[in-house]
């Protein structure tokens, strides 16, 4: 558990003195294929709630798995293709709205490593993400029904497709 803070929303000054508790699991395993090709495969879950809070903080589950082919060019060098399914699940019982995703990425990743406490990384992808929101159908006074008056919830579904990347350079005090 993790004790939250937070001001109460109604502008009293409160603090909400709510907890989350956090369940989670995050299994790695990297073998080495051969003298160059190393093959990691890892993932995690996480189940989030929130206990006792003012605010309107909501329980999730989030989740991964992840394949990673990494070749080592030479000493200073390294090259990768990565691929990772996520997905996002709110699961608040009091909720009358449900928001989920899911997410798919491919990357090439290009290492190199300065010296023995320096590296860096050029990642270069592609990510597609789909959402899906359900909420209960409602009257609105300038727009009528927001979705088709027999139903009584209405499910919005969106997906987006972009090219990813960042570039990092880390140090460290001390490698082992």
């Amino acid at each position: 558990s993790i004790r939250t803070s937070a001001l109460s929303p109604d502008g009293s000054g409160r603090s909400d003195d709510g907890t989350q508790e956090r369940w989670y699991v995050n299994p790695y395993l990297a073998l080495n294929v051969s003298e160059r090709d190393t093959l990691q495969v890892g993932g995690g879950f996480n189940d989030i709630r929130y206990r006792n809070n003012i605010d309107p903080r909501f329980d999730y589950e989030n989740g991964y798995v992840t394949a990673t082919l990494q070749r080592q060019l030479n000493a200073k060098n390294s090259i990768s293709l990565q691929g990772t399914m996520s997905r996002f699940d709110s699961v608040e019982p009091a909720s009358t709205i449900e928001n989920d995703s899911r997410t798919n990425n491919m990357a090439l990743i290009y290492g190199h490593r300065f010296s023995a406490t320096l590296q860096s990384e050029v990642n270069i992808g592609w990510a597609r993400t789909r959402s899906t929101v359900t909420r209960p159908n409602f009257f609105n006074f300038f727009f009528g029904y927001l979705c088709d008056p027999a139903l009584t919830r209405c499910e919005t579904r969106s997906s987006g497709s972009n090219f990813v990347g960042d570039l990092s350079l880390t140090g460290f005090t001390e490698r082992t």
